[in-house]
């Protein structure tokens, strides 16, 4: 090999001193050191063929500078300086001009070979993106296990000569033998004629034409590119000289073989170029193809080029087809698509026998990826269409489109500008090279589309019977992330509004904690019942025959088996037609562009991609947020931040103990289990009243077995166990675990929670429970998910505290004007399980008045088109203690649809939404804004209380009585004049309050104050007299009885009054912090 090397670096000195050698010269070919016989000699003009015992004699040419052979079937040729060495340069001194081949492991009849176009490296920097796209093309080859090699079809550089060593050295590293061609960068594109282009690269490839044959294909490198005296000018040509030595190559072989040509400029790239040459187009395509054509006609012919850094498959004729590959480098590496959107990539071939079948494969893509498709929303010259870029494609293809599994027909073929490309080369400033530019082509396929169609498919069948899919990303309105608790509803909601909708749930079920996580005994909300709340509660009193049936364990109202639970809510869901629910279904790559979510799923093992305008996070651990950089809390809060008096004095990171619940049920047999490898009975002894338990951690709390057994006791003699008096709840923090990492962790929650099951079979003889064989589809029967209590709470446009809880109405920021959800549960914090416990603040059932939950909660700081619900919502620590209850994120996930819905509606951010809209819509609904106890959600009324109360103008009452946190609005009692006035007064702040005394309002001066506010605000406000006399007919009309201008007015009448004669609910607009704006 250093003899070999040695050689060509003295002849590349002969070369450049331009010496000419018009002689007879000699030599022999073997393989293996054995003779062969009938290979094809060449000086590029003259030919011999070896003899019996591989000799040859060649008159040279006087021009000559090789001697070079056709690499015979079953060789190869070794390396020399990372080139294959199938040429000798002539040289004054050399006797003799022998070449060694190795004779193939393999029998290369089925071979295959990698065709790349274009490289063309402008700057050393752009040899890393070359690397990437070797180890691609080395991968694909050896996945083959066949013979391979590989060719170039010129523009190595771009203009540096001296990147070659470079070049060679990473394209060695793809395992195979390239052989290249010069493209027009690599000529020397300044000398005075055609003549002197060739030196560069001769210097580091040989020959700028010749041939080989591998198993019974014949290849054939041609230099197509003709300088034509001016600088940088050229032509696609072919000499004559090449003609006559192509003639004379191909003498050689058997009419009707196969023929591979390789060139850098093509021949033709469309039907019309073929018909009419242009002149002004004669440096893209090769001007006297026809001959070539001609020479071709007895063979099967294959010519595969470059230089367009686009994608052009034609058949020319019967025998001849044209491969004009995309570039390797994209646009020149400056984007991943070339200008007419093909990827860059590669060509690869395989041959059998005389046979060759091909595809395209984009650098770092699988084969199947062969198409990208459009709509009107990328390119709105795509209006009311469905469009396929499909680059490799060429007439034979059959294209098809497929709507919701039905097939639409044919897709007709046009010229079109690829969206991305276009995108991604139109701002020249960004490029590096400013004369790149987007190219049409004429790949595309398009078909019209029907917009309600679920799912569209285009199906793409190659010249050879290949199929390949690409589904259009499906578009929703509104995608969900998690089926949970707040994303059922959520997704059931807005798809109640008209938008078109899909919830992603990971596993089988919808209703996360309520039934994937076994929490089936609701806690509050009792009478509170409302929109989607009380539509639920109907649906469970529905299955098992009355509401009282629900009421069978003392923790709750309301319980239910999570299977039945579950089976609701996917009936609820199946019957909503805008509504889509994947199961087993994970989402990542969370991308917005142009107001529009790109969103890639994993739908049951399977890639899919969907775009929404409005995306949802429902997952249980505020996930979706993190990933897009949403800012968050994980913890305990500082009291100095939240200012609330209960926190800590300094912020942690401990989080609620979660629990792994388990559904229980009796058997008619001793169903004890397999004791749990890390058993410890201690850790329960406390869980009940029982003689070993010492030191118990909520002395108040301890009762019977039987009553731990009881306490969530549901329909049909199941238990639900989520006991948490030292019983199953577990403590962990795996909010910011990988996903690994979480399941290291919860396997030891689980394992907990079957040691309560095994203590309480063994220790408490309740050996015929266990766990339910009906209930979950799971390997373990327990839940699919642990029950979290807390998550990742994020940094919301509002934030919402214990003190909005306990005082509403005297803090900074009047949140409960954009109340959308409602709860009355105590502030419930579990932390037993952690170690250290007794250092933190008692937060068991700590009372507050029950509360009005902002809309603002669920809108993260600096993100548009984002919601997040569940329980990661912008709350303090203490305030998640009561907002994380059931009843409550189910009507978070009410709120979250209603926003998103409205959002699409009316084409607005989530942040631009109107905060009334959103209430009326909750209201339309039968939902609460207020925890008004006095009166339910059907009374004529309640939506008047309800709309006055989120103005503030009358404000409700919250007490605590025994365990229940309640509001009331107090209807029946009277209001002063003063406190009326106090209250228009924030709304219409040009109106004073400071006339009005202490006596009970009476309906005369309520018409007074709402004159003086009309007459305020416009200028066509009517009198008091007027006013009594408009509500004197009105007032039967109005549900209101006892009709008297001078009788004092309860609460309830004011407000009905007051809603029907100023509205300022919709009148006053207020901000998502609840003030009231001009």
């Amino acid at each position: 090999m250093k003899r070999v090397a040695g050689i060509i670096l003295l002849a590349t000195l002969l070369i450049a001193s331009r010496t000419l050698l018009a002689k007879s010269i000699k030599g022999r070919v073997t393989g293996n050191q054995t003779p062969l016989r009938g290979v094809v000699v060449t000086d590029g003009k003259n030919f011999a063929v070896t003899g019996n015992k591989g000799e040859y004699t060649l008159d040279c040419a006087g021009d000559a500078r090789f001697v070079y052979i056709s690499i015979p079937s079953g060789y190869s040729v070794p390396q020399s300086g990372n080139t294959p060495a199938f040429y000798i340069p002539l040289a004054e001194i050399r006797k003799s001009y022998d070449f060694v081949l190795d004779k193939k492991s393999q029998d290369d009849t089925r071979h295959g070979f990698i065709a790349i176009a274009d490289p063309q490296i402008y700057a050393a920097k752009e040899f890393p993106l070359l690397q990437e796209a070797a180890v691609d093309i080395k991968r694909t080859a050896e996945s083959y296990k066949m013979p391979f090699h590989g060719v170039c079809c010129g523009d190595i550089v771009s203009y540096d000569h001296g990147l070659y060593p470079r070049y060679k050295e990473i394209i060695a590293g793809t395992g195979l033998q390239f052989f290249n061609v010069m493209g027009n960068h690599d000529m020397v594109n300044n000398g005075r004629s055609f003549e002197t282009t060739f030196g560069k690269y001769e210097e580091s490839f040989g020959p700028a034409y010749y041939s080989m044959n591998v198993g019974n294909i014949h290849y054939v490198f041609l230099n197509d590119n003709f300088y034509v005296g001016r600088e940088y000018f050229y032509i696609g040509y072919l000499d004559e000289k090449q003609f006559a030595w192509l003639e004379k190559d191909l003498s050689y072989i058997k009419e009707g073989s196969t023929v591979v040509l390789v060139m850098h400029i093509p021949t033709t790239t469309s039907a019309e170029d073929r018909k009419k040459f242009s002149y002004t187009e004669a440096g893209a395509t090769m001007a006297n193809k026809t001959a070539l054509y001609k020479m071709l006609s007895p063979y099967k012919a294959h010519i595969i080029s470059g230089h367009t850094h686009t994608a052009a498959n034609q058949q020319v004729n019967a025998n001849i087809f044209e491969y004009n590959l995309p570039a390797l480098s994209g646009a020149w590496w400056q984007g991943s698509l070339c200008t007419d959107g093909a990827p860059k990539g590669y060509g690869v071939f395989i041959a059998e026998g005389n046979e060759i079948t091909w595809h395209y494969r984009s650098t770092g893509e699988k084969e199947s990826y062969q198409m990208r498709l459009y709509t009107g929303r990328d390119d709105n010259s795509f209006n009311g269409y469905v469009v396929a870029n499909i680059w490799n494609s060429d007439p034979s293809w059959r294209v098809e489109l497929y709507e919701d599994g039905v097939s639409k027909g044919g897709m007709e073929r046009f010229s079109a500008y690829d969206p991305d490309a276009k995108k991604m080369y139109s701002d020249r400033e960004k490029l590096e090279h400013k004369w790149i530019y987007p190219s049409v082509s004429d790949h595309f396929y398009r078909a019209k589309l029907n917009p309600q169609a679920r799912k569209v498919e285009v199906v793409a069948v190659d010249r050879y019977g290949r199929e390949y899919r690409e589904s259009l990303p499906q578009f929703y309105d509104v995608v969900v992330i998690g089926g949970g608790t707040s994303g059922t509803t959520a997704g059931i909601k807005a798809a109640r509004l008209g938008a078109r909708t899909l919830i992603a749930e990971e596993f089988e079920w919808l209703g996360g904690m309520l039934t994937s996580a076994g929490v089936s005994a609701f806690d509050g909300n009792y009478k509170l019942k409302g929109g989607f709340w009380g539509e639920f509660r109907d649906s469970l009193s529905s299955h098992y025959g009355s509401e009282n049936a629900l009421k069978t364990g003392w923790v709750s109202n309301i319980l239910f088996e999570p299977s039945a639970g579950a089976k609701i809510l996917k009936n609820i869901a199946s019957r909503e037609k805008n509504l889509e629910v994947k199961f087993h279904t994970t989402a990542s790559n969370f991308t917005r562009e142009d107001g529009i979510w790109k969103i890639s799923l994993n739908v049951n093992g399977k890639k899919e991609s969907v775009e929404a305008r409005v995306l949802i996070d429902a997952t249980e651990l505020g996930d979706v947020a993190a990933r897009l950089g949403i800012g968050y809390q994980i913890g305990m809060d500082s009291r100095s931040v939240t200012g609330e008096d209960m926190a800590q004095e300094k912020e942690n990171d401990i989080i609620q103990d979660l629990t792994y619940v388990m559904i229980l049920k009796e058997y008619d047999r001793d169903m004890t289990i397999k004791q749990p490898e890390n058993y410890n009975p201690s850790l329960f002894y406390c869980s009940t009243i029982c003689e070993k338990c010492k030191n118990p951690k909520e002395k108040q709390r301890l009762w019977s077995p039987e009553k731990m057994i009881t306490y969530g006791k549901l329909p049909n003699g199941k238990y639900m166990i989520n006991w948490p008096i030292e019983g199953n709840d577990y403590y962990t923090n795996i909010i910011e675990l990988s996903p690994e990492q979480r399941e290291i962790e919860l396997a030891k929650a689980k394992e907990h929670s079957l040691s309560f099951l095994y203590y309480i079979q063994t220790e408490l003889g309740f050996n015929k429970l266990s766990l339910a064989d009906d209930e979950y589809p799971t390997a373990d029967k327990l839940p699919f998910i642990p029950y979290h209590r807390e998550s990742r709470r994020i940094n919301g446009v509002v934030r919402f505290t214990a003190n909005h809880i306990s005082e509403p109405y005297i803090q900074p920021e009047k949140l409960y004007r954009t109340s959308v959800a409602v709860g009355d549960y105590p502030v419930d914090h579990h932390h037993t399980r952690y170690t250290g416990w007794a250092e933190l603040p008692d937060l068991h059932f700590h009372p507050v008045p029950s509360y009005g939950l902002p809309l603002g909660v669920m809108i993260p700081q600096g993100r548009e088109g984002l919601i997040v619900a569940e329980k990661s919502i912008s709350v303090s620590n203490l305030a998640n203690g009561t907002t994380r209850l059931q009843p409550v994120v189910l009507q978070i996930g009410e709120a979250a649809g209603t926003l998103a819905a409205l959002a699409v509606k009316d084409s607005l951010d989530v942040a631009e939404v109107s905060v009334r809209d959103v209430q009326r819509s909750l209201l339309a609904s039968g939902g609460y804004l207020m925890p008004y106890l006095d009166l339910p959600a059907a009374h004529q009324h309640f939506r008047a209380i309800q709309r006055i109360g989120v103005t503030g103008i009358i404000k409700g009452k919250g007490m605590n009585k025994g365990w229940e946190n309640q509001t009331w609005f107090m209807t029946d009692s009277l209001i002063t004049a003063r406190t009326i006035a106090e209250g228009l007064s924030e709304v219409y702040p040009q109106f004073s309050a400071g006339e009005y005394g202490d006596k009970p309002v009476t309906l005369s001066q309520l018409c007074s104050m709402i004159s003086k506010i009309q007459t305020t605000n416009s200028n066509d406000g009517t009198t008091p007299a007027l006013i009594v006399k408009t509500l004197s007919k009105e007032w039967s009309g109005m549900g209101l009885t006892a009709f008297n201008p001078a009788r004092a007015l309860n609460r309830l009448e004011c407000a009905v009054v007051i809603d029907k004669m100023l509205d300022p609910f919709s009148n006053v607009r207020i901000d998502i912090k609840g003030n009231y704006l001009k």
